[in-house]
């Protein structure tokens, strides 16, 4: 696992919230230290007068971390970002940051968390459904985020509207398409552009031209997939994932 620390959404240099994460291949002992004064993430907590300081300790297993508690449902899909958020005097929340947003990628991490009635805490970002932990990145506004021991350095995340997601999203999966003779081809690819054998993904199509065999295809072995453009004018088609879209599209 790899922490990235986030830019404080006001005008700060740094952050002073604090992050500690021990990890197995059971889950996650986390510890947090949210600090009001300086960063939004705790704004409500200001504007109630309340306590500026909120520690929050706990454990999370992979079955926590990979079930969204607002809906209940699995997150199973690739190219997935977890938040981690609070309630007071109960339990912690997962959900399952793309699954509640408005337009699958344009709604910041705060306003979701104030969707669901939340303290927004930190977001896991998991490139595929089976990815082990050591694979995954965990990000948030913090002045020091140490994991198994170790402090994370200087891995900033330079973002407008203090989401993260603009330098997240690279180092998730993606998708290569292609057309040649009507044969709309799909491949998956890792976040360093190589191809990534995964059987049974989901991939989303949609066009604004003719009209596809399948909107929705399953990959082979290969991490491949493929339809028919049934007939065509001018116009794209694109690919992506359940919860965001748009992660490829063709010239046709």
């Amino acid at each position: 696992m790899i922490g990235y620390k986030k830019c404080p959404h006001v005008g700060q240099d740094q952050s002073p919230n604090i992050l500690v994460i021990n990890h197995n291949e059971e889950g996650l002992h986390y510890d947090l230290t949210l600090i009001g004064s300086k960063d939004c993430v705790v704004s409500h907590r200001r504007e109630m007068n309340m306590n500026q300081v909120d520690h929050y300790k706990g454990f999370l297993s992979l079955k926590d971390l990979n079930r969204d508690t607002s809906s209940n449902e699995q997150i199973n899909q690739p190219h997935a970002v977890m938040g981690i958020g609070f309630r007071l005097h109960e339990k912690v929340r997962v959900y399952d940051f793309f699954r509640h947003s408005t337009d699958s990628k344009s709604t910041t991490g705060h306003v979701i968390a104030s969707m669901l009635g939340v303290q927004q805490g930190f977001c896991f970002a998991r490139p595929w459904p089976d990815s082990p932990i050591e694979d995954w990145i965990v990000f948030m506004p913090a002045k020091t985020i140490t994991i198994n021991g170790v402090e994370q350095g200087d891995n900033f995340i330079e973002t407008i509207n203090g989401n993260g997601l603009d330098d997240i999203i690279p180092m998730l999966p993606t998708i290569s398409l292609s057309i040649k003779d009507d044969i709309i081809s799909a491949q998956l690819l890792n976040a360093d552009g190589t191809e990534a054998h995964k059987k049974d993904i989901e991939i989303y199509l949609e066009t604004t031209t003719g009209l596809l065999q399948e909107n929705r295809l399953l990959t082979d072995e290969l991490g491949r997939a493929n339809t028919k453009l049934l007939f065509k004018g001018k116009g794209k088609v694109k690919a992506g994932f359940k919860f965001y879209t748009g992660k490829a599209e063709v010239q046709v």
